[in-house]
């Protein structure tokens, strides 16, 4: 443990290392306590996320580019967290990366927390989808993890009455209201155009 945090420039004796330990409850001993490495992360898996660096071989106009990006996986639910990628990784673009990671976890952490309750999300939406059921209003990438709006077939109607053209929502700010469920990741399902507010300023 010294070793490791010795390698992120923090110097602690072992004497501090060991009372820190103990102050938290855990047995500084080479054994401490019961159970193999798997029980642990099973444990421990809602709170736990793996990170590390991947890289893809990109084609650009100056021949073949190794980008490289930041891949987060949550244990207990396997969601993906990517970063941007980039050609030049240096470590103010890893701190930047990591902040992101933070922001975005704890947005979403107390967005699944409130899973059941009434509440207020406003975003941008960045990708608009449909089935025959359906319409989803995507804040991220990725509708597993992040937040979505969900309208139903038969409500469509009602906000095209409305003025709404929900197709045409690309990268508006919204604001809407309802009831958070899970679907993969956090969403609201609106049936009335009175839940969905259009906010004057686009999101970039």
């Amino acid at each position: 443990m010294r070793q490791s945090l010795r390698q992120l420039g923090i110097k602690l004796s072992r004497q501090t290392v060991k009372n820190i330990l103990v102050e938290n409850g855990i047995d500084p001993g080479p054994e401490r306590g019961k159970g193999t490495w798997d029980e642990f992360l099973r444990s421990h898996a809602a709170t736990l996320w793996q990170c590390d660096f991947a890289t893809k071989r990109m084609w650009t106009i100056r021949g073949f580019v190794d980008v490289y990006f930041l891949v987060f996986l949550h244990l207990g639910t396997r969601r993906l967290w990517i970063t941007p990628c980039t050609a030049n990784p240096d470590s103010a673009w890893v701190a930047q990366q990591a902040r992101n990671f933070q922001m975005a976890a704890d947005d979403l952490a107390g967005l699944n927390a409130a899973t059941g309750r009434f509440a207020v999300v406003e975003g941008v939406v960045h990708h608009i989808g449909e089935t025959a059921s359906r319409t989803y209003l995507d804040f991220g990438r990725r509708y597993t993890k992040d937040f979505t709006i969900v309208v139903p077939r038969a409500a469509r109607r009602s906000f095209a009455a409305a003025g709404i053209d929900l197709k045409s929502l690309r990268g508006q700010k919204v604001r809407v209201r309802g009831v958070l469920f899970s679907s993969g990741g956090p969403a609201i399902e609106i049936r009335k155009p009175a839940s969905l507010e259009l906010l004057k300023d686009r999101g970039t």
